[in-house]
This record gives structure tokens, C-alpha cells and sequence, in this order.
């Protein structure tokens, strides 16, 4: 890890400690300064280890080839569910100790949802309006067959 990654995680998390973001923060993103316009088709990722860019269809969030993005919830929760599963069971902080549904992991992460109305308060105060949420039974999946 880098000094700057270091200096970066640490005031990420203090900043969640304190349960919202700090003045000097909110200013990375100003109302103002946005000039919103017809967004493009298409999107881009890529994170280290991956060996090529992934290019996604906004409105199907599919590759080229008819494959869900590798940062679609699903991918993500494969992900963490892998992690998760290395956690001795006496370290984990979840009442689940073997999550199954998504929506049931997002709703027990104490972390993620403070993060979240965090995020959602900071939007409403900087003037960017409220997040709109999608549906409920989008998340309600699980990994077994």
C-alpha cells in the first residue's frame, strides 16, 4: 500500500467514524460546478489484475459478448462471499454467519449502511437531491443454484 492509499484509507474511515463527511470533503463535489448532459452509451472499468479494459452497455450493463459486467452485484457478492468465508467465525461481526441472501448482507454490514446514510445526507445538503433507490427484489438473490 502507498503513503497516499494509506493517508486516503485512514481519512476514509475517519471520516465514517465521525458519521459524516467533513467540511474540507464536502468540497470535492459542488452543484455548481457539474454540467450535466446526455450521457454516453457505454461505460469503463478497470482495477489492477485485470488484464484488460471491460467495456459495459449502459442500458443492458452487458459486454459486447452478452456477459454481466464483473462489477454487477452479482460478481461483487461472489467476491465477498469468498472473503467472508475466510473469516474465522469468532472475527465475524455479522449476526449471519453464513449469509445467504445479498439483501440480507447489505442490511446486517453496520459499516456499509452507515457509509450509505452518510452519502445519502451529504447529496441533500451539497444540493444534488435525494438517491433514488431501485427496487427491493433486485437484491433479493443468492449464490446457490
Amino acid at each position: 500500500m502507498t503513503q497516499q492509499q494509506a493517508y486516503f484509507e485512514q481519512r476514509t474511515m475517519s471520516e465514517l467514524k465521525k458519521g459524516c463527511l467533513s467540511e474540507e470533503s464536502e468540497s470535492i463535489s459542488n452543484a455548481e460546478a457539474r454540467q450535466p448532459g446526455k450521457a454516453p452509451n457505454f461505460s469503463v472499468n478497470w482495477t489492477v489484475g485485470d488484464s484488460a479494459i471491460e467495456v459495459i452497455n449502459s442500458t443492458t450493463g452487458k459486454d459486447e459478448l452478452g456477459r454481466a459486467s464483473r462489477l454487477c452485484k452479482h460478481a461483487l457478492y461472489c467476491r465477498w462471499m469468498r472473503v467472508h468465508g475466510k473469516v474465522p467465525a469468532n472475527l465475524q461481526r455479522s449476526k449471519i454467519t453464513k449469509p445467504n441472501i445479498y439483501h440480507e448482507s447489505k442490511l446486517v454490514a453496520r459499516e456499509y449502511q452507515a457509509a450509505k446514510a452518510c452519502m445519502f445526507r451529504a447529496f441533500i445538503k451539497a444540493g444534488l437531491g435525494a438517491w433514488v433507490e431501485k427496487p427491493t427484489e433486485q437484491d433479493q438473490f443468492s449464490l446457490t443454484p
